[in-house]
């Protein structure tokens, strides 16, 4: 079990690393953020117990998230001024803050194991409030209103609940101790 402080520190972290990957991207400077949530990573992964499985969950949440926020820029719902290394693919800062979603998986968001339709709910609401956030904070346009929030939600609802589970089982199997 994780510590108190040890789950502030994962959040702060989370939370340093998201606003610098959004508002670098939005001042024109992406990469600068991705530095920093790269360190933030490296940092997590130096503290992990396992850390080669603690690299193959960042991996994979990473692949993930980039396939999915690649099929909404392809979909019309995500234009991104800033750091896309691709016309049709995902920006290397948005790659950044899955990674830096990947550290939160078993550790501040660990309380979500074993909680399957919490994970559904909170998925299908913090998915587009996140991106509402960036947005907001001018990293991402988003277009098409209340059906792209929809498709944001639904692909959430799914996405969360499937990662805590990836982690849950890779733990309960004893393939690492995610720390």
């Amino acid at each position: 079990m994780h510590s108190k402080k040890h789950m502030l520190l994962n959040i702060a972290g989370f939370q340093a690393g998201w606003f610098s990957c959004v508002l670098m991207a939005a001042q024109g400077t992406p990469l600068y953020g991705v530095v920093i949530a790269i360190a933030i990573v490296l940092l997590h992964i130096a503290t992990s117990q396992n850390r080669l499985v603690i690299m193959i969950l960042l991996t994979i949440t990473t692949i993930t998230g980039s396939i999915w926020d690649s099929m909404l820029i392809n979909l019309g719902i995500f234009e991104f001024q800033n750091g896309q290394l691709g016309e049709k693919i995902v920006p290397l800062w948005i790659m950044a803050m899955w990674l830096l979603f990947a550290t939160t998986l078993n550790v501040s968001l660990r309380w979500l194991y074993n909680r399957f339709w919490l994970a559904v709910a909170i998925g299908a609401v913090a998915g587009p409030l996140a991106y509402q956030g960036g947005a907001a904070l001018g990293g991402v346009n988003i277009t098409g209103g209340l059906t792209a929030n929809i498709i944001i939600a639904t692909g959430w609802a799914f996405i969360l609940p499937a990662l805590m589970h990836l982690t849950q089982s890779l733990e309960r199997n004893k393939m690492m101790r995610l720390t």
